[in-house]
């Protein structure tokens, strides 16, 4: 059986539920001290993604749930004008294959049009699907464009971009930067962006429905309020969250009120692609001095089932800028907004102003982390942190730790993503630029307690003694232990995309096949979600420890058995309960194919109907195979993807029990060997 990791993952959901591999002894613990995190081993190997250029920026990249799969997407100068790329990778043990750059938006038609800016992109939580939006220029004017694709390993299928704001009448129509969010199985998109109306900047909504990588789009929504006298109505800044089954989303932006931006947000429930959508509400106070008010740079994060949501944003106190944040129970789609707390500390002397918060949730919305730069009257601008704890829409905010302080440093964050949370909230990763004492990129990792975190000292991704960084951003897995990071490097000539994922290690051992933990202590330690394919553990003591989807595969066990040829062994499974009923079926694939068909589905669902209502699922075993043929490339690899395909889509029914997957490579000439078989074990 093969042993590559990079098939033997299985899919995490943004809530955060994992697969439950038992060890003999070993059971999953919430409050495991210890935890596995993502190692930046120096010096960091980046790949180049762009061919070098005259101008390259707005990089942005999303994971899938496991860390498995990534896309990235980027703007790049073509000497003309600027078009939107990306590329997408599958990522194994610190390393990622990246696919080949496509462009996504259209090649110059005429002679003014083509110009592109502020692309982003969202990613099913497989991995499997994405969407991304951007700004293209017609020649006339401005146009929100969008585009949907299906992945396979890290070959992207994009479809063809189309406009989804609507085109000019007289002299309305431009649109500024767009957002887009996406449901975790990638089948429903909402998104936001500001279109002038010829008067004034109004922030809009689409929803829409993608099958097979098509997207259909719903009609157009105004969120904000329209004009009501000749100096207010302008709205920027603006952000969208949607819920995990894209029913419900959460909309914020700035809208001017003639004197004073102000903050405000507004709630939606949506059915196929007919988003309705609340009133907007204002969430930045009101101005009680001169001065003070005016606010700016909001974004919202929203938890799964979309029933809470956390904002943040920057207000002038009339003396210098504060972070500020609030949060909301959604309820029948109407947000009630709890009380407003200050997050950045008061000014001493000349310090104290404060920009591009971020704000990151936890699945179940009653955890968050923020990020922010502020100005220090020793080291200019620093990168700082804050985490809460929220209950019934009340934060709980816990000390705010300075996580860069290389003089000059910032939070720039291609936008508005440079920081990450996982899904439980215990794990935060971040990026950011230094211009001190030479420009580069770097990174630190973070633990949260409660509503305390504890970060890593930085560790430099890249630096350049000639050129300078401009922009980055950084994608974390569901269980925070795999990132991965991109940034925009100027060697003095040209523009070059780079990435780089971390490493998952214990202890400075990256895991890895072939890492030796024999005899080690890893009792209470938090390994859920970590790959353990070809890693040694023999004599390890487990106790205690957290494997909540972990996954084994040929893993020398603490027994010292091995996990692919002992399936039945103290290492994974124990003896089989008395009263144990099995039952099973097989899936077929076409040649070089291993996403699942309407029929293997079909199949699926028959085999789950035949549990009784009562069964408690004790084991769910998957071995993925391929036609033999005289070319045996790939043939492992292919086998475990379908073995993965079949588990992820039960995983996704909640069976619970154990989960063990393997690929045993080509069996024979039969087309009918392109199969995956499963057996289910249960106890009624």
């Amino acid at each position: 059986m093969s042993s590559l990791s990079i098939s033997s993952r299985l899919v995490s959901l943004a809530t955060g539920v994992g697969l439950v591999l038992a060890v003999l002894g070993v059971t999953g613990s919430a409050s495991a001290t210890p935890a596995a995190a993502g190692l930046w081993t120096t010096p960091i190997v980046p790949t180049t993604l762009s061919i070098p250029s005259s101008g390259a920026t707005s990089v942005q990249t999303a994971l899938s749930a496991d860390g498995s799969k990534a896309t990235a997407i980027w703007e790049r100068r073509n000497g003309v004008y600027n078009v939107v790329q990306s590329a997408s990778a599958i990522i194994s043990a610190g390393v990622a294959t990246w696919g080949a750059v496509q462009d996504l938006s259209a090649a110059r038609s005429a002679s003014a049009d083509g110009d592109t800016s502020g692309p982003q992109v969202a990613l099913s939580a497989d991995g499997s699907k994405a969407t991304a939006i951007w700004v293209r220029s017609n020649g006339t004017y401005t146009v929100v464009q969008s585009v949907s694709a299906r992945i396979a390993g890290s070959v992207a299928t994009w479809g063809a971009a189309l406009d989804i704001s609507a085109p000019r009448a007289t002299t309305d129509g431009n649109v500024q930067i767009a957002q887009v969010a996406l449901s975790a199985d990638g089948s429903k998109a909402t998104t936001i962006w500001c279109r002038s109306n010829g008067l004034h900047r109004v922030t809009q909504s689409r929803s829409a429905t993608i099958s097979a990588g098509v997207a259909t789009w719903g009609a157009v929504s105004d969120l904000s309020v329209l004009r009501t006298s000749t100096s207010d109505g302008d709205t920027y800044h603006r952000q969208v969250a949607l819920s995990a089954d894209g029913s419900k989303a959460v909309a914020v932006w700035v809208r001017s009120n003639g004197l004073y931006g102000v903050v405000q947000s507004a709630t939606a429930t949506i059915s196929g692609a007919v988003a309705t959508w609340s009133a907007a509400q204002d969430l930045s106070p009101a101005r009680v001095a001169t001065l003070d008010g005016d606010a700016s740079a909001p974004q919202v994060g929203i938890s799964a089932d979309g029933s809470k949501v956390s904002a943040v944003w920057v207000r002038f106190n009339a003396t210098w800028t504060v972070v500020q944040s609030a949060s909301a129970s959604v309820a029948a789609g109407v947000a009630t907004w709890g009380a407003v707390k200050d997050l950045s500390a008061p000014r001493a002397t000349t310090d104290g102003n404060a920009s591009g918060p971020q704000i990151r949730l936890s699945a179940d919305g009653s955890k968050a982390t923020a990020t922010w730069m502020r100005t220090n009257a020793s080291f200019g601008v620093i990168g700082q942190s804050a985490s809460a704890t929220i209950s019934a829409r009340v934060q709980s905010w816990g000390a705010t730790t300075d996580v860069a302080t290389v003089a000059d440093s910032s939070f720039s964050g291609a936008n508005g993503t440079p920081m990450a949370l996982s899904a439980d909230g215990t794990k935060v990763t971040a990026v950011w630029q230094i211009d001190s004492p030479q420009e580069g990129v770097q990174v630190s990792t973070g633990t949260v307690r409660g509503n305390v975190a504890t970060w890593t000292a930085p560790t430099p991704l890249a630096t350049s003694a000639v050129g300078y960084y401009n922009g980055e951003a950084v994608a974390l897995s569901a269980n925070g232990a795999r990132a991965l990071a991109i940034w925009v490097v100027y060697d003095g000539t040209n523009f070059t995309v780079q990435a780089a994922p971390s490493w998952l290690a214990i202890g400075g051992v990256v895991i890895a096949p072939g890492a030796n933990f024999t005899g080690m202590d890893l009792s209470g330690m938090d390994l859920a979600g970590v790959d353990l394919t070809g890693v040694n553990l023999s004599g390890a003591n487990l106790t205690g420890a957290n494997l909540t989807g972990a996954i084994w595969h040929n893993t020398i066990c603490p027994d010292r058995t091995n996990s692919a040829t002992h399936i039945q062994g103290s290492c994974l499974l124990g003896k089989l309960a008395t009263g144990s009923h099995v039952i099973s079926a097989r899936v077929y694939f076409a040649q070089n194919v291993y996403a699942l068909n309407a029929l293997d589905i079909a199949t699926l669902r028959a085999l789950l109907a035949k549990l009784p209502a009562k069964a408690k699922v004790t084991s769910v075993k998957v071995v993925g195979y391929v036609q033999g043929t005289t070319n045996t490339q790939g043939t492992a690899w292919c086998s475990l993807q379908r073995a993965r395909a079949a588990a992820a889509y039960l995983h996704l029914r909640h069976l619970g029990g154990v989960f063990h997957l393997s690929g045993a490579g080509a069996v024979g000439p039969s087309s009918n060997n392109r199969r995956a078989t499963i057996t289910i074990t249960y106890t009624s």
